[in-house]
């Protein structure tokens, strides 16, 4: 059930995805599959060797480990940042703090209560937030495609949901694992 509901939410994102009115860059797809197959490894190896420490504490480790990486890199391509106004150093303020550390706190507690599969289906939610994040804040629209991605990813996280699991009477029931 799982692996039919991965597929048929991965589907549904590449419905959403190729309906986008700016198109696909070829590069940001590879980048997107890239940073997936990378994100689905760590889950994996996570769940694996079990950090012994809390969420909390895995995650700014890991934060501030990808920051120091990434800065030269950022300083060699883009150069040193300019000032950043007020407004601008809330909203880095937020998506450092809320989107980002928040997040990777909630995402850890998750996996380290369930099983890796469970909280890899969940992320197929995320390019369906940011498109209805798209459609409540900045007004654009789904087409019929892009729409049908949506009912196919919500309808695939549903199902790699549902767990088989052996019933009592030695036959299989459904329920949902959350």
């Amino acid at each position: 059930m799982r692996w039919a509901g991965a597929l048929l939410g991965l589907l549904g994102v590449a419905l959403l995805v190729n309906g986008a009115a700016g198109g696909l860059d070829t590069g940001g797809v590879v980048a997107s599959l890239l940073a997936m197959a990378s994100s689905s490894l760590g889950f994996v190896l996570t769940k694996r060797w079990r950090p012994p420490v809390s969420p909390f504490v895995f995650t700014s480790w890991q934060l501030s480990a990808a920051g120091l990486l990434l800065v030269p890199a950022a300083l060699l391509v883009e150069g040193v940042p300019r000032p950043l106004a007020d407004t601008e150093l809330a909203a880095f303020a937020y998506v450092g703090l809320i989107a980002t550390a928040m997040a990777y706190i909630a995402w850890f507690s998750g996996l380290a209560r369930l099983p890796a599969g469970t909280v890899g289906i969940v992320g197929l939610l995320n390019p369906l937030t940011g498109a209805l994040l798209g459609l409540a804040a900045a007004g654009e629209r789904l087409s019929a495609p892009q729409w049908a991605g949506a009912l196919l990813i919500v309808g695939g996280v549903a199902l790699g949901l549902v767990v088989q699991r052996p019933s009592a009477e030695g036959g299989s029931a459904s329920r949902a694992r959350v």
